[in-house]
């Protein structure tokens, strides 16, 4: 590279020359290399505290969750015990007395007992099963239903 010429600078109290820099490209990387981390150090930061605000979030509605299970489940106990209260026979004969109802047990004439139907069957189910490529062979082949 050739020799730059220096440069005269004059002041009030001085005439001086100051030679001239010679800059390198590339000079100035590490500027930009802490700029580099200090964007990078800013968004973790930011993404922390993003992560941070969103777990606390999601605490907030877990026990909000939490708190309507609990009231829910109590409602659900106090159902209950209403229904096996509706459910007592000594109240309901109470109150079909009142409004004038009188029920008796049913005598043994009155009841009918149901037996229980058997299982439905497929037909042709106590044959041994065949593969499928053995059926197709045997109805197109050998003629088998």
């Amino acid at each position: 590279m050739a020799k730059r010429k220096p440069r005269r600078v004059k002041s009030k109290t001085f005439n001086y020359e100051v030679a001239g820099r010679r800059r390198h490209p590339g000079s100035h990387r590490w500027i930009h290399a802490m700029i580099g981390l200090a964007l990078i150090a800013v968004a973790t930061g930011i993404g922390y505290v993003w992560e941070r605000n969103q777990l606390l979030a999601v605490g907030a509605d877990l026990v909000k969750a939490r708190r309507a299970t609990a009231a829910l489940e109590q409602e659900r106990i106090q159902f209950e015990a209403k229904l096996s209260e509706l459910k007592e026979p000594n109240r309901i004969r109470r109150e079909l007395g009142a409004r004038g109802i009188h029920l008796r047990p049913p005598s043994p004439d009155q009841i009918v007992y149901l037996t229980e139907p058997k299982p439905l069957t497929f037909a042709g189910e106590g044959e041994p099963r065949r593969p499928l490529g053995q059926k197709l062979w045997n109805s197109i082949v050998l003629g088998e239903r």
